[in-house]
């Protein structure tokens, strides 16, 4: 009570002062005066606010029935109005409009925020006040069954854009190539359908088929082959089960057996001027004629060098040089997976002449290695995400660029 006493003194002795200093005016004088009413008019709707009008302080002053009479000096004798008044008009009188039981703007009639269940806030440019509901911070009090966007609280906090529960600051799953699961926390997105858990085929849905019909023919977790739109059946009786009509390019895939990624080394081999050389020639692509010979010139010229960059002389559309690059990054059961990639793609065109080589291996990765590959992203991702996202081709502009980026971090002097 003292304190509040002191404040409404403090704040009345400034009243009394301001508009003392308006009285006595002359007719030579009336512009300036008009102006420094005016001026006096905002320092004291300043003063007032300084004085402990805004906040907590406005509330108790506008609870006591003496500082609700409180007025900013008009021009004059001209009645409150919005001509006149830059808060809210009681009885005639121009009221600073801050308070919650008086507030208004621009010389409207005062309100009662407080009878409509709001509170008074200080408008733009702090002239007067307007009602509104105040604003409920979000935390885990107002948001206990889902997560806070800001001071929005999003319910019930299991999407994967906005994961989280107890008024915790929603997660991005997504981002983290990753889903929301049950208990409203980012993990690991599960794969439907593996070679480690269907002895059948996976269809285009991910969903585990047994593998013996026309239609959805295959084994060991590879990607099912409609054998039945080629004119052939299901060779129910081969290790991996195929259609019929199947050849020895691609030869079938017996599985994986233990195939793994191995990490590469950092090594100080690749001057700039090697680098250089790299981008430019590989601008078209790990296959095109410039590229090639860089690597065949490369490997005579500076064999240790071009021995670094080797493993990544692969179409970045293969994801064989990516999945080496991103080793280091990622678990040993990532790199297990990745391996079984690289393994069913080898094995499986081994028996292919030089020149089907490429159309095999771009038949398997769509066809019998198709799995081993979706299983690999859910891994993968992450680190081309993190540590490793200098592995990431869809940075890059080209083969030649991402070739260049990789080669500097792993190869580079």
């Amino acid at each position: 009570m003292l304190a509040r006493a002191l404040r409404l003194c403090i704040f009345g002795g400034l009243l009394t002062a301001l508009l003392f200093s308006g009285c006595g005016r002359s007719d030579v004088l009336g512009y300036e005066e008009d102006e420094a009413g005016r001026d006096a008019r905002r320092d004291v709707t300043s003063d007032v606010r300084d004085t402990g009008i805004d906040g907590d302080a406005a509330r108790d002053v506008g609870d006591a029935a003496d500082a609700r009479d409180v007025v900013i000096p008009t021009d004059g004798d001209a009645a409150c109005g919005p001509g006149t008044c830059t808060g809210c008009c009681v009885g005639g009188k121009c009221l600073v409009g801050l308070a919650d039981t008086q507030c208004g703007a621009e010389g409207v009639t005062c309100g009662n925020c407080l009878a409509v269940g709001q509170v008074c806030f200080p408008r733009d440019p702090l002239l007067g006040g307007v009602c509104d509901i105040a604003p409920v911070a979000c935390d885990a009090t107002s948001c206990p069954k889902g997560c806070c966007s800001g001071n929005a609280c999003i319910e019930p906090g299991n999407t994967d854009t906005a994961c989280g529960i107890g008024g915790a600051t929603c997660d991005n799953c997504i981002s983290k190539g990753q889903t929301c699961d049950s208990s409203n926390k980012c993990v690991a997105v599960p794969p439907k359908c593996t070679p480690q858990n269907c002895s059948g085929c996976c269809d285009a849905n991910g969903d585990c088929q047994l593998g013996f019909a026309a239609n959805t023919c295959g084994s060991t977790g590879n990607a099912c082959v409609n054998c039945a739109s080629q004119g052939a059946t299901c060779a129910v009786n081969t290790t991996p089960r195929v259609c019929s009509n199947q050849t020895t390019c691609p030869s079938p895939y017996g599985g994986c057996k233990g195939a793994t990624t191995t990490p590469p080394k950092v090594q100080d081999v690749c001057s700039v001027s090697d680098l250089d050389n790299a981008q430019a020639a590989c601008g078209g692509g790990a296959d095109s004629a410039p590229c090639n010979e860089f690597f065949q010139q490369i490997a005579v010229i500076k064999p240790k060098c071009g021995s670094c960059l080797e493993p990544y002389h692969e179409p970045l559309a293969d994801w064989r040089g990516v999945h080496v690059c991103v080793a280091p990054f990622v678990s040993s059961t990532c790199n297990g997976q990745t391996g079984c990639y690289e393994d069913c793609t080898t094995a499986s065109c081994d028996t292919c002449s030089a020149g089907q080589k490429n159309q095999c291996e771009s038949q398997v990765r769509s066809s019998q290695c198709s799995s081993y590959l979706t299983t690999s992203f859910s891994c993968v991702l992450p680190a081309l995400l993190g540590q490793g996202s200098f592995c990431n081709p869809l940075i890059y502009s080209g083969y030649g660029e991402w070739l260049r980026a990789v080669g500097d971090h792993y190869c580079g002097q």
